[in-house]
């Protein structure tokens, strides 16, 4: 790809995010896979808007979450071409139209970038209009999350695992602890959680803690089967980096994002009366995880996908 210059300088590109070190939520690693690949492509990366940037990303669009908001973008003046990625959704906390993302949609009337199918729906059944718009899913470092090729044999137990960085009972607790229930009391099975539980929930399994990031899929590459029992997710990258890691994703429906993510592998299921049966199906039909495991294997949304789509997004909105 041919490397866009400015004069004497780079293109420069202002995000309201900075990248963390320690056990983060995936948001951290998505923006840390494209400030990497902006560098690599000539594209100078700033976090504020005085360095009078040539394009500005909003990556997040609460108010109290990033470098600056939109208010600030207002306030600043210089007309450069705005994108916002729409992570974020009022489902978790509130129905309203009130929201950071809402207000900020409605003053900028910026390019959007939806990180899933059902994110985009779901603001455009709000009002939004979505023909300026483009949906990129999250990735996973692919040099990091990958299929170790592990071999179950028919008598080894099912071994099932999440992980989740908050606690917020919409990430599917009440499933978690159905299933760790079911595993603690059946010996062909085993459930592994690794993130911050809710106060005395999942008391009854194994409990790894949150991760960083390259910590992560050395808990992931010896399972069998990736569970997300979440609802309403934008996105969510922890059922991406399960399937990165050739785990077979068990979804739930009603989850949002993770549908979409997982659409064409996974199995899906409503609540934890139809969830056992599949996984007593999967454990005691060897020949169907064979079938299910090929599938997942072939997983190639990569890093390098992605940011690719948003590299071009941003070029073809400064040419305009």
């Amino acid at each position: 790809m041919e490397r866009i210059l400015f004069g004497d300088t780079k293109m420069k590109v202002a995000i309201n995010r900075k990248i963390v070190s320690g056990p983060w939520g995936g948001g951290n690693q998505i923006l840390k896979m494209l400030v990497n690949y902006f560098n690599e492509n000539n594209i100078t990366v700033v976090n504020d808007l005085d360095s009078n940037p040539d394009a500005i990303l909003m990556f997040d669009s609460r108010m109290n979450s990033g470098t600056f908001n939109w208010i600030d973008i207002k306030r600043h003046g210089k007309k450069v071409p705005v994108i916002c990625r729409i992570n974020d959704n009022g489902a978790h906390r509130k129905d309203t139209r009130d929201t950071d993302t809402m207000c900020m949609i409605k003053e900028l009337s910026p390019k959007l970038i939806f990180i899933s199918e059902w994110v985009k729906d779901y603001y455009s059944n709000l009002g939004v209009d979505t023909n300026n718009s483009i949906v990129i899913h999250n990735s996973a470092d692919r040099s990091v999350f990958n299929s170790a090729k592990r071999v179950r044999c028919q008598n080894d137990p099912l071994k099932i695992v999440t992980h989740h960085w908050s606690n917020n009972l919409a990430k599917g607790y009440d499933i978690y602890e159905h299933v760790a229930e079911f595993c603690s009391k059946n010996k062909d099975f085993s459930f592994r959680f690794m993130g911050n539980a809710p106060k005395n929930r999942l008391l009854n399994c194994e409990r790894i803690p949150a991760q960083e990031y390259l910590q992560i899929p050395k808990y992931l590459k010896d399972q069998d089967i990736y569970l997300s029992a979440s609802l309403f997710e934008s996105g969510g990258c922890h059922v991406v980096e399960g399937m990165a890691c050739g785990l077979i994703p068990i979804v739930r429906k009603g989850g949002g994002g993770t549908e979409d993510y997982s659409m064409g592998f996974s199995m899906n299921f409503d609540n934890e009366k139809d969830l056992i049966p599949i996984l007593t199906s999967i454990r005691n039909d060897y020949s169907q995880y064979c079938i299910l495991k090929k599938n997942i294997d072939g997983y190639l949304y990569s890093e390098n996908d992605m940011c690719k789509k948003y590299y071009d997004c941003l070029m073809g909105e400064h040419e305009h």
